[in-house]
């Protein structure tokens, strides 16, 4: 198993030097490997060996321990909450506060659970300004332009002891490869416990498998972090993109007239998901 996943990282390693044909045969063997490395054999069971396995929780009552709660009651109320294994998908159309709720939700949830945050939109500075500035209240303008009072650096010293409680990390890196995202991932659940991986944004994740229809490519994404949710029993949230144009699905959206909510290209097979 470590000499598999070993091979795994040296493979990823090469695959950022090649191009083209051979790249895709690279890519191939690295699924193929993963599947291997992951493989899971006690995945079928009858109906009455999950019975069994579980009448004792059905029976034992009160809250679910692997219950995850938003940290939003009005939405723990409505959902109760998610599960590991699941992978959940926020869509919005741009600028509509997508990151910042995935922010909101980060900070609440990785108070209890260890979590990691991909950030493919953002730097480290300009994504470490938006955790800070939603935790401490001081302006995102002020943080990024650096014209912070006195008071607000005084204030910010103070919630040191706060951001260390918050069971988080945050990468913002280059490499969008679906098979990268895998990699890492396995990495950090494996050395540092992560039950909850965020993604911001979904859309921005790749495949050289479907690189020439992006719809199929999309899909295959999907189905990667479905399948990669499940395997290794974490939650992943991940925010996607929706875009407003005319000619499809019409619907009252603004008091003045119909507005008609479409999916880009890339949103569509999240969707049909």
């Amino acid at each position: 198993m470590n000499k598999l996943t070993g091979l795994l990282g040296s493979l990823n390693e090469i695959i950022k030097q090649l191009d083209g044909d051979h790249k895709d045969v690279v890519e191939n063997l690295l699924n193929l490997l993963y599947e291997v490395n992951f493989k899971d054999e006690s995945a079928t069971k009858s109906l009455s060996e999950l019975f069994d396995d579980n009448i004792e929780t059905w029976q034992a009552g009160g809250e679910i321990r692997q219950l995850i709660k938003t940290g939003f009651e009005n939405l723990d109320s409505a959902i109760g909450g998610f599960f590991p294994g699941e992978l959940v998908v926020i869509g919005s159309r741009p600028t509509e506060g997508k990151t910042q709720f995935l922010i909101n939700l980060a900070l609440n949830i990785s108070k209890y659970h260890s979590s990691l945050f991909y950030s493919y939109d953002h730097s480290h500075y300009i994504i470490s300004s938006r955790f800070v500035s939603t935790l401490s209240g001081i302006p995102l303008e002020d943080l990024l332009r650096r014209r912070i009072t006195d008071e607000q650096k005084e204030f910010l010293t103070s919630k040191v002891s706060e951001l260390s409680q918050q069971q988080l990390l945050i990468h913002s890196g280059t490499n969008t490869s679906i098979n990268a995202f895998k990699l890492m991932s396995s990495k950090f659940i494996r050395e540092n416990g992560i039950k909850v991986i965020f993604i911001d944004f979904y859309q921005c994740l790749t495949s050289s498998k479907y690189r020439r229809n992006r719809e199929q490519e999309i899909s295959h994404v999907s189905r990667e972090l479905k399948k990669f949710a499940k395997e290794n029993m974490v939650l992943i949230i991940a925010t996607s993109q929706l875009s407003l144009s005319s000619g499809c699905f019409p619907g009252p959206m603004h008091p003045g007239g119909n507005a008609f909510l479409s999916f880009s290209t890339s949103s569509f097979p999240v969707e049909l998901e």
